[in-house]
């Protein structure tokens, strides 16, 4: 199948960003994408790549003149924790701004991807406009969902839970390198629940959206999960299982512990000396110990089937990461 009009997605050489551009293409769509680093994978003629910075207004207005574009998908987004301060994160408020703008001028449907982190981990807004962030990226992100939604364009905003999956990055990956080594340990003995977001869930959700009247998603705010809570060291220990089936389960140990191996490692940066590296920070170990309520407002009463089981998620997971160290 092959659609008549063009789509934009910005931020497509990301994790998120680049399974969404395969999903598309893969489903027929004229895919425009932009990104301040090019895709790490060669491009056809598939798709369009251009390298732009959504902070400049002019090279974005001449791309939606070109194009006209019937939907944006804005995943372009500093999603780093150490900024300290809103000039860090100008991506995600003066180019949240730039495209809001235009999508309104070209009349686009803009489905602009934020963050759970609009609250703090492990609280329970009572509505979509209810922000409490507790990080400077939190804080970027906050304002630009008020951007989104007082800028008079026509928007949907996505609020991905943690999502993961092949080709993950950050700590993500580094939790997958230690599994492989059999060096993790995990920092609570308790169990904690949380939704979290397959990637190849997360592309068929977001493409089901547009095979469904437009009243059902304009101007609503939707947290991006699988619709069933994992329980997290269950989670590390599937993982573990496919990266080492003969091996034992990952050790735990109690949270506080946990900490005080984190005091430590924060201490040998205190006095100058060279950090170990470790997944093990306070904020981590928090998130960790940490169970999510189930969000608020999710895809399960538009969109309630999703294509790939917790089993095969680890499958493909695990596939990917060993085929990328050969």
């Amino acid at each position: 199948m092959s659609f008549d009009f063009n789509i934009l997605i910005t931020g497509s050489s990301g994790f998120i960003g680049s399974h969404l551009v395969n999903h598309f293409v893969r489903l027929g769509y004229k895919c425009v994408c932009i990104d301040i680093s090019h895709p790490g994978v060669d491009f056809s003629d598939e798709y369009t790549f251009y390298n732009i910075d959504i902070c400049d207004f002019e090279s974005l207005n001449s791309l939606f003149c070109k194009y006209k574009f019937k939907y944006v998908f804005n995943l372009a987004a500093i999603t780093h924790l150490s900024g300290n301060s809103l000039v860090s994160y100008n991506c995600n408020t003066e180019g949240v701004l730039n495209i809001s703008k235009l999508c309104r001028i070209f009349k686009s449907h803009l489905f602009s991807f934020s963050t759970q982190l609009v609250v703090p981990v492990g609280f329970n807004p009572s509505s979509p406009f209810v922000y409490k962030p507790d990080t400077i990226y939190g804080l970027s992100k906050s304002i630009g969902e008020y951007i989104v939604r007082s800028s008079g364009c026509s928007w949907t905003i996505l609020r991905p839970t943690t999502v993961w999956g092949p080709l993950m990055t950050g700590h993500l990956h580094s939790l997958m390198k230690f599994l492989a080594l059999g060096k993790y340990i995990h920092p609570s003995r308790s169990k904690s629940f949380k939704y979290f977001s397959f990637v190849s869930n997360l592309t068929f959700q977001v493409s089901s959206l547009l095979s469904l009247p437009s009243t059902s998603y304009s101007s609503k705010v939707f947290y991006l999960c699988d619709y069933e809570p994992i329980e997290i060291y269950s989670f590390v220990s599937s993982l573990s299982h496919g990266l080492r089936p003969n091996s034992s389960l990952p050790f735990r140990v109690p949270s506080l512990i946990a900490y005080l191996i984190a005091n430590i490692f924060y201490l040998f940066s205190i006095f100058g000396f060279s950090k170990p590296y470790t997944i093990l920070s306070h904020r981590r170990i928090n998130n960790i110990c940490t169970s999510y309520p189930k969000p608020f407002s999710t895809l399960e009463s538009l969109i309630p089937s999703l294509p790939f089981s917790f089993t095969e998620s680890v499958r493909a997971t695990t596939s990917s990461f060993f085929l990328s160290r050969k």
